[in-house]
């Protein structure tokens, strides 16, 4: 039932692999020197009930499809550290009970149209420091649960006005240091259930009043160390469940009347580092 292979010099998982130990429980493949994971690789294991597969810090380049199927039961995946570029069509296929997949630290550029399939109960997404210029792969149905998704430190530029069309139960989004300019207005601000918004350090120079506008939950939202020199007079109106806006290191020179009244909720707000040079008490 357990079943340790960690700390080896280990390159390859080839198909098949684990065929015959479908009484397996516990696998652990941790501290080895993979590079490549083949299709079926862990195929008849749908017993495992690891907590976490961790397969971090390791040399994976390539992830075959459907290389995880069988692995039924795992509710962490953790592929993070490694030098993977793309991630396949149907790569997670199988992996109907995982909660979370990390794959921060890689070198990632590309994510296929299906690559996330059958994940329909995936409830966290970690992507941070990767090279995506697209979100486009979270155009997809089956990510229904999803409610964290962390895209920092990528090259992601304007988003695709439909990009969140299904996450409906999306309530963390986290996309610092990446190129965004703009936005659509149906695009995130379209979403009712959203929590936390940080759009740290990227290029945004104006808030224009719809933003957000349908963000009626929105409790922090931080768009420091962006370029705003602008923000129109009803950019935060209907944030009225609004705990923290930090506008922190931006290149605002004045504020509207008014601009800050509605959010009642308001615990912190930060202005530091900006150039502004006067201060109408109506702001508030």
């Amino acid at each position: 039932k357990y079943l340790s292979l960690s700390t080896n010099y280990i390159v390859k998982i080839e198909k098949n692999a684990f065929y015959s130990l479908s009484y397996l429980e516990y696998l652990y493949l941790d501290d080895n020197l993979l590079e490549n994971i083949e299709t079926y690789s862990f195929n008849d294991l749908n017993k495992v009930i690891n907590n976490k597969m961790l397969l971090s810090h390791q040399y994976i380049s390539n992830v075959d499809s459907y290389s995880f199927n069988g692995l039924l039961n795992v509710p962490i995946l953790d592929l993070s550290f490694n030098n993977l570029v793309s991630i396949k069509n149907f790569t997670f296929h199988g992996m109907f009970t995982l909660l979370e997949l990390i794959l921060e630290f890689n070198f990632i550029r590309e994510i296929d149209t299906n690559a996330l399939n059958g994940l329909f109960n995936l409830l966290k997404l970690n992507l941070k420091n990767n090279r995506l210029k697209t979100a486009d792969f979270l155009l997809n149905q089956d990510l229904k649960s999803l409610e964290h998704v962390n895209l920092d430190e990528n090259f992601v530029g304007d988003l695709n006005t439909d990009l969140f069309k299904y996450l409906d139960t999306l309530k963390i989004l986290e996309l610092r240091n990446n190129k965004i300019k703009f936005f659509a207005s149906n695009t995130i601000l379209a979403h009712l259930n959203l929590l936390d918004l940080r759009l740290v350090s990227n290029q945004i120079q104006l808030i224009k009043s719809n933003y957000f506008k349908n963000m009626i939950l929105l409790k922090y939202l931080d768009l420091s160390d962006n370029k705003i020199t602008r923000l129109e007079q009803n950019s935060f109106y209907y944030l009225n469940n609004l705990n923290l806006l930090n506008l922190a290191f931006n290149l605002l020179s004045n504020l509207s009347k008014h601009l800050f009244s509605s959010l009642i909720k308001l615990n912190k707000l930060n202005l530091a580092h900006n150039y502004l040079y006067t201060l109408d008490p109506i702001i508030f």
